[in-house]
C-alpha cells in the first residue's frame, strides 16, 4: 500500500491530522535521508543525490488528493543551488511521477533537540549555517569568535568546493600582555569579497601564540564542517594554512591512539576537540605551512596568494583586541566535553605548561614565606608587587642575564664585600667609585657619574 493510499483509506474525509513539531523533537535518527527542496514560486523540485542537486520540473495533474504537487520522473542537472525560498519536503516515488506529500519539519525539530541535548548529531540535519553556528554549545561558539557572512552565505565556497576549486582555511594568532586573539578566514583567494571570516579572543591564564594558533585551526574546522554539512557534501577538500610548524605538527597527529599522558600536553583540549571534529570525516584538511609577515621584507606585489591571504587573517586577529563586537580573554575556562577532566589551580584553567604549574603551586607557600622572611616584606608589599610583569621581563632575557638579575634581586650576587668575606678578595672597595663598600645595595645606587647615567638612562626609557 503506497502512502497516497494509505491516506485517502484512513482520512476519508480529506482532513488530514496535524502533528506538533514536538512529536519530532526526541528522534536523533530518521527512517530516512531528506534529499529534495521543493519550491513553491515555480512547483519545482530538487533532488540531492549526495554531490550535485537535479532539477524535476512541475507535472499538471488535476486530483492531487490534499498532496502539494506532482513533478517528472526526468530531471536535469541543477548548476548551483536551490532557491533559498525552497522548502525540504517528503516525496514518495511512484510509476509515473514524484509525489509530493508534505513539507518536512525536520529542519525545525532537529534544531529543538539540538538546542536541548547539546548533540553532535545536527551535522546530518538540513539547517542553515548560521543556525548551526548559533546551535553550538557555548564553549564552542566562544572558539570560534565572532563571524561575518557574505551576502550568499557562503553559496560561492559551496560552489568551489563543488567543482574542485582550491578553497583556502586560513588562521593566525596573536599574543600580548597576558591577552591572545585569534582570526581566520574561508576564501577562495585573496581580497574574496564571498569570504567567511572571524576572530575571537583565546582564553586562558596568560594564553601563549601557539594556543591562539591552535585555536584559529579548530575554528576554521568547525565552520567549515558546519558550511559543507549544511549542503549535504561529503569529504569536502580544503586547504589549510598556519604559519606556525609546531601546530601544523600537533594538529597532525589528531590519527593516533590517545595516551594517558596526552594530557599532561599543552592546549590538550584544543587538540581533543580538534580531533573529535577531524574524525566526523566532513571535512578533509590539507595542512600547510605559510611564511608569516612577508611584508616585513617584500613588496605586496611579490607575495604570492598564500602569503597575502595570511596578511589578511593577522590583520584580522589585530582587530579582535578593539572590535566592540568581539568579546576579551578570560582566565576562566569550562571542562569541555571532549577532555573529560582539567587541572585548575587557584581559580585558572591550566591548559600549558601543567608540570611546572604543579610544582610551583606545590613551592608556592614555602618560597613566599621565605620572601617575606629575607627581604621583611609585608603581607600588603607583597600583594603590591606585579609578579606577572618580573614574570615577563625575566623571561625576555637570556640565561646568563636572568641569572644574574636574580642574584642580584635576591642578594646573592658576589659582590667585592661578599667576597672580601671569604677571603676571596683582597679588597672590598666598589671598583667604580673606590670609595664605598660594594654590597648589593650599593651596586644599585653608586654615584660614579658613567653607572649614574646609565641607571637614568634605563629608567627615562622604561617610562
Amino acid at each position: 500500500m503506497t502512502a497516497s493510499e494509505f491516506t485517502r483509506i484512513e482520512f476519508p474525509s480529506r482532513s488530514l491530522p496535524e502533528a506538533a513539531e514536538d512529536m519530532w523533537s526526541d528522534l536523533p535518527t530518521y527512517s530516512h535521508e531528506l534529499l529534495c527542496r521543493y519550491s513553491t514560486g515555480n512547483g519545482s523540485l530538487y533532488h540531492f543525490d549526495g554531490s550535485q542537486w537535479w532539477h524535476h520540473a512541475s507535472k499538471r495533474t488535476s486530483n492531487l488528493c490534499n498532496l502539494i504537487s506532482k513533478c517528472h520522473l526526468t530531471s536535469e542537472l541543477l548548476v548551483g543551488d536551490p532557491p533559498e525560498s525552497s522548502i525540504w519536503v517528503e516525496i514518495e516515488f511512484t510509476k509515473d511521477a514524484l509525489v509530493i506529500l508534505t513539507e518536512s519539519m525536520r529542519s525545525t525539530a532537529a534544531m529543538r533537540h539540538l538546542e536541548e541535548n547539546k548533540s553532535d548529531t545536527f551535522l546530518n540535519d538540513p539547517v542553515c549555517i548560521q543556525n548551526r553556528i548559533r546551535a553550538l554549545p557555548t564553549e564552542l561558539r566562544r572558539i570560534v569568535g565572532k563571524v561575518w557572512f557574505p551576502h550568499d552565505n557562503g553559496q560561492a565556497l559551496i560552489n568551489a568546493i563543488r567543482s574542485g576549486a582550491r578553497v583556502y582555511g586560513v588562521s593566525d594568532g596573536s599574543a600580548s600582555r597576558g591577552s591572545a586573539t585569534h582570526g581566520w578566514k574561508l576564501a577562495r583567494g585573496p581580497a574574496d569579497p564571498l569570504a567567511i571570516k572571524g576572530c575571537g579572543p583565546v582564553d586562558g591564564h596568560l594564553p601563549s601564540a601557539f594556543r591562539a594558533e591552535m585555536q584559529g585551526q579548530l575554528a576554521v574546522l568547525i565552520v567549515s564542517s558546519l558550511l559543507v554539512a549544511a549542503r549535504g557534501i561529503r569529504k569536502a577538500n580544503i586547504v589549510s594554512l598556519c604559519d606556525n610548524r609546531a601546530t601544523l605538527r600537533r594538529m597532525a597527529e589528531h590519527s593516533r591512539n590517545l595516551r594517558v599522558r596526552d594530557h599532561t600536553e599543552s592546549e590538550v583540549d584544543l587538540y581533543l576537540i580538534y580531533r573529535d571534529w577531524i574524525q566526523k570525516k566532513h571535512v578533509q584538511c590539507e595542512s600547510k605551512w605559510v611564511k608569516g609577515h612577508q611584508d616585513r621584507h617584500q613588496l605586496i606585489q611579490d607575495i604570492d596568494d598564500e602569503g597575502l591571504l595570511n596578511m589578511e587573517v593577522d590583520r584580522l586577529a589585530t582587530l579582535a583586541y578593539t572590535c566592540p563586537d568581539v568579546e576579551r580573554t578570560t582566565i576562566a575556562g569550562d571542562v569541555l566535553q571532549q577532555e573529560v577532566y582539567s587541572i585548575w589551580i587557584n581559580g585558572t584553567k591550566i591548559t600549558t605548561k601543567l608540570k611546572q604549574q604543579v610544582i610551583n603551586r606545590c613551592g608556592e607557600e614555602p618560597l613566599r614565606q621565605y620572601m617575606l622572611h629575607k627581604h621583611r616584606l609585608s603581607e600588603g608589599k607583597m600583594e603590591g608587587i606585579n609578579w606577572t610583569a618580573l614574570q615577563r621581563y625575566l623571561n625576555s632575557l637570556s640565561p646568563p642575564r636572568r641569572a644574574t638579575q636574580v642574584k642580584l634581586q635576591h642578594n646573592w650576587i658576589p659582590t667585592k664585600g661578599f667576597l672580601f668575606l671569604q677571603r676571596r678578595e683582597s679588597c672590598n672597595k666598589c671598583p667604580l667609585c673606590k670609595t664605598s663598600v660594594e654590597t648589593a645595595q650599593h651596586v644599585r645606587k653608586c654615584r660614579e657619574s658613567k653607572v649614574y647615567n646609565y641607571r637614568q638612562d634605563r629608567l627615562r626609557a622604561l617610562s
